[in-house]
């Protein structure tokens, strides 16, 4: 997989890797996403030549609340600094739209949790309301934006 930037492009990558992560993202309509990729609310990194993962973000204007619609990064580049540098482009969109914070859920048995934690998001609380597909109840974190960066 090469770096993309067409709006096609970036729209195939994220449908591709949500195939291979299904059982740990939600899911956003297709024409969704698409509006959301032709507004610039979605963050590819990129390594070497080949993408390494995505962040899907909202617009921020609901309470001056950033949400994370979805964040996704490749296997076998887990634990690197992809994450890191996704989230990093995140705050700078939050901080360029007058957010006072980033809000993002995260199911409770996911490893994606620690990911948060090490952030510096902080956790609200734990919605025990199990879902149907995974049994599991889903953790909201909140990174504040009042330090800007």
């Amino acid at each position: 997989m090469h770096f993309i930037n067409s709006n096609n492009a970036k729209l195939d990558y994220i449908i591709n890797l949500h195939k291979k992560n299904t059982e740990t993202l939600g899911f956003i309509p297709y024409p969704t996403l698409k509006k959301l990729i032709e507004n610039d609310q979605v963050f590819i990194e990129n390594e070497g030549g080949d993408n390494a993962g995505y962040i899907v973000v909202g617009s921020g204007k609901r309470n001056n609340i950033l949400r994370i619609y979805q964040a996704c990064v490749e296997q076998d580049l887990r634990r690197l600094t992809f994450g890191k540098k996704l989230f990093k482009k995140v705050i700078n969109f939050g901080n360029k739209n007058n957010c006072n914070s980033i809000l993002l859920r995260c199911r409770e048995n996911l490893q994606s949790n620690l990911f948060w934690q090490a952030l510096g998001c902080k956790f609200l609380y734990l919605e025990p309301k199990k879902t149907k597909r995974t049994k599991k109840g889903v953790n909201t974190w909140q990174y504040n934006l009042h330090f800007k960066t």
